[in-house]
């Protein structure tokens, strides 16, 4: 009896020897982040029979427990990624709204005011060079600001480019960490450290990208995005890469095609293509046709009135545009050379114009992971995390904005070209050259590639002819066609190409006008002792090849004033040649038409359609909707920063280290202690009476 009571004091001993330096361990890493409260558990030992009865044996420590709500933690974790999701796009759309800031004075939409202002007075006093020169200077500033504004978002969007790379990374290395982690815990399933590691790891993991856990019985863990594909398992990870832009496909099971779809620009959307009508990529009029989805397959491109868009599918001499992006099929090794076979109905390709970033899987190769530029589809993209974060704000923010600011730049350079080249300034013309340029002069204007060949519509277009000397007029007619086109004197885009029209001026106006091609531009000049105007245009071909107009460019990175009015106002046209062909002194029908455009509905069109709006409204909503994203994230990133917070609170009453009880502990447990040294101390005493007693 009394030797198991030395037993059971020593014991006791080690046990709340134990015991005393788990709780001073935690007072030490009361401040260590990551760090999980522990405590001791003692299990009763196995009693014994004795002569006066079963007399217990003391107890031992039965196992130390980490204190962590699995359930908070995985609820936290979940709202860590809404929430840093959510404060990282805030984080860029605050920067991104800086550049869209408007004052009363200063900014894109007063100077776009005072453009118009300065049309309206100069059609008060169209003779004037003071106006004029004024005019100049409120256009380009306009310009210097839509410029400015656009390398601005171009420098946002690498800066974006480069801090994706960089979180990819970062999210790599503890992938890996974590595989490494799941390697040793099977062996050291008591070794809370390796726990508290793994544990902070996903912490960290989860703040990048939505995560979710599943804990194994040997104590690893396997490690998901929330839309269910493996980023660790055992000790393997399955890493994400950051690739630049390209082109798959996905061919419908009968499909013979063996070629490639190739692309050229770039875009924040991602393009579904699918056949829907087969044949050869060939452009021609028994061409496969297909449509295209921006959603991954979700919704199809329409046009205003709701239905389809159907495209034809061509080869490099035969691409189509769509927001930017030039598409064609080729030959599987040369992008260059026909498919020798047909498409399919059913086949499938997709074109991610942009860097995107793949999850990597051994069996199935990799999977694109970056969220749609339209958030409300999902599939297996990232949805959660400040890498979705980041992705969204340059696709669905940035790139918005990029592509609303280029519309509304486009618009304002076609409206304002389509108006002014229909006019005459303060002096005739002796030779013009076009300042937009065609890929194909020998093909009717609506395939030539030119910027503006979308807006360019049947009918005529006419010149005035005069005698330099005495300004007398020596004809002034609609360039006829029907020496092109047997049967049809007007302009037709789809019949008549940029050789065609050399042709027609010739034809029209011989002897007096020569029009020839010069790199892809029309140019016009007139033969000795004569000059020319133009008068009038109601197809706007004039304005689609660059001739007589205000502006040259088609986006807010390229708008620049044309080159013959930077170099001389008097080409500023505020009056036209009326059906006399005279430019009247004082007249000023354009400066009036341009002035009204500061309030006149005109078409304004992105990839997902088109709007009628005037100008001056449409970039005042680009702004709000820019103020309003912010709002609307900085709204969510508090909404999922009170979740997190509760669920930290909850979690920090579970795991977190409390001095004052920690205190307490370690007091009971000196006391324990002691009164284990004092059971000894007494086992002792009676063993020696024992034995003084046998003596």
């Amino acid at each position: 009896m009394i030797s198991s009571l030395y037993y059971t004091g020593l014991l006791s001993l080690q046990n709340f020897q134990g015991a005393i330096s788990i709780h001073g361990n935690n007072i030490s890493n009361v401040d260590t982040t990551g760090y999980t409260r522990r405590t001791v558990e003692f299990t009763s030992l196995p009693s014994v029979q004795t002569a006066v009865g079963r007399v217990g044996t003391g107890s031992t420590v039965d196992r130390i427990t980490r204190h962590l709500n699995e359930y908070l933690e995985s609820q936290y974790n979940e709202k860590m990624g809404g929430l840093t999701k959510w404060s990282t796009a805030s984080e860029y759309l605050s920067s991104l709204e800086a550049l869209f800031t408007q004052g009363e004075t200063t900014g894109i939409s007063a100077s776009l005011a005072n453009f118009w202002a300065a049309w309206e007075d100069l059609s008060s006093a169209p003779g004037e060079t003071t106006q004029r020169t004024t005019l100049v200077s409120e256009t380009d500033t306009l310009i210097s600001l839509l410029a400015s504004t656009a390398e601005d978002l171009e420098y946002q969007q690498l800066e974006m480019e480069q801090a994706i790379s960089e979180e990819v990374d970062e999210i790599n290395d503890i992938l890996e960490d974590l595989a490494a982690l799941n390697a040793q815990i099977p062996g050291q399933t008591d070794n809370l450290e390796l726990l508290d590691t793994r544990d902070y790891l996903v912490r960290a993991l989860a703040q990048r990208v939505d995560v979710q856990t599943i804990e194994q019985e040997d104590g690893q863990i396997t490690v998901l995005t929330g839309e269910g594909l493996s980023l660790v398992d055992g000790d393997k990870a399955y890493t994400f890469s950051y690739e630049s832009a390209q082109s798959s496909s996905s061919l419908y099971p009968t499909s013979d095609f063996d070629g490639s779809i190739y692309f050229e620009g770039s875009s924040n959307q991602e393009f579904t293509i699918e056949v829907v009508n087969g044949g050869y990529a060939s452009g021609g009029g028994s061409a496969a046709t297909f449509k295209v989805s921006l959603d991954g397959g979700k919704t199809w491109l329409t046009d205003d009135d709701g239905e389809p868009v159907y495209y034809t599918a061509g080869d490099t001499d035969n691409r189509i545009e769509i927001g930017g992006v030039e598409i064609w099929f080729g030959d599987e090794s040369d992008s260059g050379t026909m498919a020798g076979t047909e498409l399919t109905a059913g086949d499938q390709f997709t074109i991610v114009a942009k860097s995107a970033v793949y999850w990597e899987s051994n069996s199935s190769g990799k999977v694109n992971v970056t969220p749609f530029a339209d958030t409300t589809s999902s599939g297996s993209r990232l949805s959660g995390g400040s890498l979705a974060g980041m992705l969204i704000a340059r696709d669905s923010y940035l790139g918005d904005y990029t592509e609303q600011l280029d519309a509304f730049a486009s618009s304002l350079i076609w409206e304002v070209n389509y108006a002014h080249s229909q006019g005459a300034g303060l002096d005739h013309w002796d030779y013009v050259l076009g300042s937009y340029q065609a890929q194909f002069t020998d093909r009717p204007i609506s395939e030539s590639g030119l910027d503006f060949e979308d807006y360019i519509e049947e009918g005529s277009f006419s010149l005035a002819i005069y005698d330099e000397d005495t300004g007398e007029l020596l004809s002034n007619a609609s360039v006829d066609f029907s020496s092109i086109s047997p049967g049809i004197s007007y302009f037709d885009p789809t019949v008549h190409s940029m050789e065609d029209v050399c042709d027609a001026i010739e034809a029209t106006f011989p002897g007096q006008i020569d029009a020839e091609i010069i790199d892809g531009r029309l140019s016009l000049e007139a033969a000795d002792g004569t000059e020319f105007e133009f008068a009038g245009d109601s197809s706007g071909l004039l304005a689609g090849l660059g001739i007589n107009t205000y502006f040259d460019g088609h986006d807010a990175a390229s708008i620049s004033i044309n080159t013959y009015i930077e170099a001389d106002s008097e080409r500023v046209n505020a009056g036209h040649v009326n059906g006399a062909g005279e430019v009247n002194e004082g007249d000023n029908t354009i400066a009036l038409a341009l002035a009204e455009l500061a309030t006149k509905e005109v078409t304004i069109t992105t990839i997902y359609g088109s709007v009628e709006q005037d100008l001056q409204s449409y970039f005042d909503s680009l702004v709000s909707e820019v103020g309003g994203d912010v709002s609307t994230a900085s709204t969510n990133a508090a909404y999922y920063s009170t979740l997190a917070e509760d669920l930290a609170e909850q979690q920090e009453e579970v795991s977190g280290v409390n001095i004052d009880e920690e205190l307490t502990m370690l007091m009971r447990y000196q006391q324990s202690y002691a009164a284990a040294a004092k059971m000894i101390t007494t086992a002792s005493e009676l063993f020696d009476i024992v034995l003084a007693l046998k003596s």
